[in-house]
């Protein structure tokens, strides 16, 4: 491990991974580490009191709180994962929760022998960064490995101690030792940082760009939309949020059409960071643009019921509804609100009252005392009474009626008048059974004579029609100043399932399949092709929106694959429109059974 990242200023400054960003971040714990150096200040223990914790995917950088002047036994340290062994994470009896572990030294770094270290949590985020760090542990060799093998010079930024600091620590380090750091100079904060000073470098590319024409915004919108699903999806909803923002800050005419979409998605997201208020705002803005868009009154039904607001939340799901009658979201969201309605309003009825209610019950009564006298119990002489000695010694709560029967008080005779207004309500028999038989469905089985439900398996047909329609499937290219044609290759990775459900006169068509499109575009004058993936997450009977995902491995290194990325990612492409067509036909095929 590393200490002290401004003891090095002098040292020469390296390399350091392009690849790096700093995923999850700690506050207010301690970091200490015990060692038999004799480090100069702390006679051979570190201690980091109070400070920051940051985690990458390749190490940790702790930053300790500024210490008392001339105090520079422990300011800093960086921890790569590849170092630390026989680690554990323990949570004791008593609440107290620590990750510890043993830590070798690296060149340079502080350390002469193997260390001891432990991280304690003074408030939360114990089992988060258990669940960050433990799969990191893991893979830490290979990570390592390839990270060492790199030559590609960049720049590491690290935050400062303080969170409203907006500076940062601008360091490298060695391809040799990558996890030794060496701090440079403070630069201010720029865009890739979010507010609290984590960086995600990778997304620098979208973040810092500022396109101009209106085809640039939509394509830069559909990729920022594209890479804020996949940090949501991943959990990383700090990344997400900064991305969406970006989205809705770049397209302010809205020339992507996919504002609304952005705003519910960032309501999401920031319903998930426990920012309930900051969500309901990004849900009214999501409908502000799109009146008719369903998942901007979920996300606002969602938001209110966090707030505890109810009928407001009813309203906003039964215009989803209403939208969309066979949302299975909503329809399920309906329910836990009007549960949650019911529990809160049955919650006075548990037999408790508050201290105003106690208070206006209670009345001051004077107690008289009265002499004590012999009296003979006074008969009962109300209608009660009047009915029981009628009955001659019968059982008591029963009455004799005007025709000498007897039956209890809860018997209610009809009079004429009420029983003209009912009428004959005696069942009558089915003379023709034609008038109340279903009519059997076409395609049903001949022995469901009763229209009982029935499904019928389609799969095989499915899978075995959805690769013929994609196979021979070619379109010519002429897009930015490159001709050629574009072609898919072959069909991967299907999985689903398909069938025909009969139920009560009725035939429905169900169908939920992912699969992945390996394309190539070939240049005219060139022998070599450029090979990308589009991946369909879910093309079913429930989505009309189909969701991809394009993978395009040399993207940025040469412009055939930045072409052939656009040509994959954009629906108005000649390529998707013909799979658009495809996909169509075969929806149509299938409801022909």
């Amino acid at each position: 491990m590393s200490f002290n990242v401004g003891l090095h200023e002098s040292q020469t400054p390296l390399l350091v991974s392009p690849y790096e960003n700093f995923i999850f971040t700690l506050s207010t714990d301690t970091f200490t580490v015990q060692s038999g150096n004799g480090y100069p200040g702390q006679g051979g223990c570190f201690y980091g009191k109070k400070g920051r914790c940051f985690v990458s995917q390749y190490r940790i950088v702790y930053v300790a709180k500024q210490n008392r002047a001339g105090d520079n036994a422990h300011k800093s340290c960086s921890v790569p994962f590849y170092a630390i062994k026989e680690w554990k994470f323990h949570a004791d009896y008593f609440g107290k929760k620590t990750w510890r572990g043993h830590v070798n030294p690296i060149q340079g770094g502080g350390l002469l022998g193997i260390g001891f270290f432990q991280l304690r949590f003074e408030s939360h985020g114990f089992e988060e960064f258990q669940r960050h760090l433990e799969p990191l542990l893991e893979q830490s060799r290979e990570l390592y490995e390839k990270i060492a093998a790199m030559q590609t010079p960049s720049i590491l930024m690290v935050p400062a101690a303080r969170s409203e600091n907006t500076q940062h620590c601008q360091a490298y380090f060695s391809s040799k030792e990558p996890f030794t750091i060496y701090k440079m100079r403070l630069v201010l904060d720029l865009m890739m940082f979010d507010n609290n000073g984590l960086p995600f470098t990778r997304h620098s590319d979208v973040l810092n760009a500022d396109p101009v024409e209106k085809e640039d915004v939509v394509k830069l919108v559909e990729e920022i939309k594209r890479r804020g699903n996949a940090a949501f999806q991943q959990k990383s909803l700090p990344e997400a949020d900064v991305l969406y923002s970006k989205g809705i800050q770049c397209d302010p005419e809205n020339f992507s059409n996919n504002i609304h979409i952005l705003y519910a998605n960032r309501s999401a997201a920031k319903l998930e960071m426990g920012k309930v208020e900051d969500a309901l705002s990004d849900a009214e803005s999501s409908i502000k643009f799109e009146p008719k868009y369903t998942k901007g009154y979920f996300r606002k039904a969602q938001s209110l019921v966090k707030l505890c607001r109810y009928q407001e939340a009813l309203d906003a799901t039964d215009i989803a509804r209403n939208l969309e009658p066979d949302n299975k979201s909503v329809c399920a969201l309906l329910k836990q609100i009007s549960d949650s309605k019911m529990k809160d309003a049955t919650k006075p009825m548990n037999g408790t009252t508050s201290k105003e209610q106690r208070k206006s019950q209670v009345t001051r009564t004077q107690s008289v005392k009265q002499p004590k006298t012999q009296t003979q119990a006074q008969p009962n002489t109300g209608p009660l009474a009047e009915d029981d000695e009628s009955l001659g010694g019968s059982v008591r709560g029963y009455k004799k009626l005007a025709d000498g029967r007897v039956t209890t008080f809860f018997h209610n005779e009809l009079d004429e008048q009420t029983k003209q207004l009912i009428g004959d309500i005696a069942p009558k028999p089915v003379n023709d059974p034609n008038a109340v038989q279903i009519k059997s469905v076409e395609g049903a089985s001949a022995w469901n004579q009763g229209n009982t439900f029935e499904e019928r398996n389609m799969t095989a047909w499915a899978k075995e029609r959805i690769e013929s329609l994609f196979r021979d499937l070619s379109v010519p290219f002429d897009e930015a100043r490159l001709k050629g044609q574009l072609s898919v290759e072959s069909i991967m990775d299907l999985n689903g399932d398909a069938s025909v459900a009969f139920l009560r006169g009725s035939k429905r068509y169900i169908y939920e399949f992912s699969f992945r499109l390996k394309c190539n575009l070939t240049i005219q004058g060139r022998d070599q092709k450029t090979e990308g993936n589009l991946q369909f997450l879910d093309f079913s009977s429930d989505n009309c929106d189909n969701e991809v995902e394009v993978n395009v491995s040399s993207r940025y290194q040469t412009e055939s694959g930045k072409a052939l990325h656009a040509s994959l990612t954009s629906p108005s492409s000649p390529l998707r429109q013909e799979i658009a067509k495809r996909l169509d036909m075969f929806v149509r095929e299938f409801s022909t059974f």
